[in-house]
């Protein structure tokens, strides 16, 4: 398990129910999450494999690998970000 899953796994269970106002806008984020997990878990070996064929080497797999969870953290963040400045703004 890298940094990367570390970080990245309690932002995606603890995101929905920081970053909505409802239980049923939480349990929708929650669906959409983990359907997407499940595709990429699925699809993922494949495209690991495909690189690892194509370019005969690992090392631009595992760096894919890393982009992906780079790019999911700035998602988080800025999700997270946006949505908690909205409820700010609503509650004052």
């Amino acid at each position: 398990m890298t940094i990367f899953e570390i970080v990245q796994i309690p932002a995606n269970l603890l995101l929905p129910m920081d970053a909505t106002t409802s239980g049923a806008e939480a349990a929708s984020w929650t669906a959409m999450i983990q359907s997407v997990g499940y595709v990429m878990s699925a699809a993922g070996p494949i495209m690991l494999g495909w690189i690892q064929d194509v370019t005969g080497d690992f090392l631009f797999a595992v760096i894919g690998l890393i982009v992906i969870n780079l790019v999911a953290m700035v998602v988080q963040f800025f999700a997270a970000t946006v949505r908690t400045s909205q409820k700010m703004d609503t509650a004052a």
